[in-house]
């Protein structure tokens, strides 16, 4: 039961992050103009958000 949850929770957090990630184009892109830097830049700040996220829930589930 219990890991079936933690499947459940990391499909919900990947989720969390491509939309974030999503948005994050998108305000890039109308601020920027499409450029190649504001992608990466993008898919960075995404990583670093969807890792505190994972931190955040991994020490949740230690308690």
């Amino acid at each position: 039961m219990k890991e079936g949850f933690k499947k459940f929770h990391a499909l919900l957090i990947t989720i969390g992050i491509l939309v974030v990630w999503v948005v994050l184009e998108a305000l890039l892109y109308t601020i920027f103009g499409k450029n190649p830097a504001t992608t990466i830049i993008g898919i960075g700040i995404a990583f670093v958000i969807g890792a505190y996220f994972y931190h955040a829930v991994k020490k949740a589930w230690k308690k």
